[in-house]
């Protein structure tokens, strides 16, 4: 699965503590500027929102009242979620070597299932959804791709081939006449003198002004 665009910039303890200390020695600075420094300072991919700014000064007493050894230290997985994380990455690859195609949505749901049969207490259960694969696709170094086509089966350099060629003989059509499209075929309304031609009788509905329906596949 691929990234979102609507992620949340996370910063770390140690990063928040730097942060409320660029504010109080700045009180007039603004979260935008704050936000901007922020990117800066810390190397950040995304632009931190106000909305995340603005919670991390507004909770400034409770992080200055933590230990300073807690802001430096990263929180350790627990054995629950390393025992979750194994079977994942164990189905991803057996998905991957069958040639199954597995979707973000896939993930998560077996995920939740699987959490529920390794019999992992309720209040234990990590709470497993698309930002948390995003982490364990980063985490154990997974990559995805879009898949097209049935199974992911589809050349696309074909495709697209075939696809101009079609393109070329519909242009050769009046707008007029091109009536509907669907993912497999062009339908196109032709006239009856052009399709009775085939038939033997070019004339005698061709004079009635009988329209028939082509396909084009």
């Amino acid at each position: 699965m691929g990234p979102s665009s609507k992620t949340r910039t996370r910063l770390t303890q140690q990063q928040k503590l730097r942060l409320i200390k660029k504010a109080e020695s700045s009180p007039a600075t603004k979260y935008e500027d704050l936000a901007l420094w922020a990117k800066v300072e810390f190397g950040l991919r995304r632009l931190p929102g106000k909305a995340t700014i603005s919670r991390i000064i507004s909770g400034r007493i409770t992080l200055l009242r933590q230990p300073h050894e807690k802001a430096q230290r990263k929180n350790k997985p627990s054995p629950s979620q390393l025992q979750l994380d194994q079977n994942i990455v164990e189905f991803i690859m057996l998905a991957e070597v069958e040639g199954v195609c597995l979707s973000g949505a896939m993930i998560v749901f077996y995920a939740t299932v699987l959490a529920k049969k390794l019999g992992l207490p309720r209040h234990r259960q990590p709470r497993f959804g698309l930002s948390r694969l995003r982490c364990l696709q980063h985490r154990y170094g997974f990559r995805w791709r879009r898949a097209y086509g049935e199974s992911s089966s589809v050349d696309l350099t074909k495709v697209k081939e075939e696809l101009k060629r079609i393109q070329t003989v519909v242009a050769t059509y009046l707008p007029k006449n091109v009536f509907n499209m669907d993912e497999s075929a062009f339908f196109l309304q032709g006239c009856a003198t052009r399709l009775d031609l085939q038939e033997g009788s070019p004339r005698s509905q061709a004079e009635q002004g009988t329209c028939h329906y082509g396909l084009l596949c």
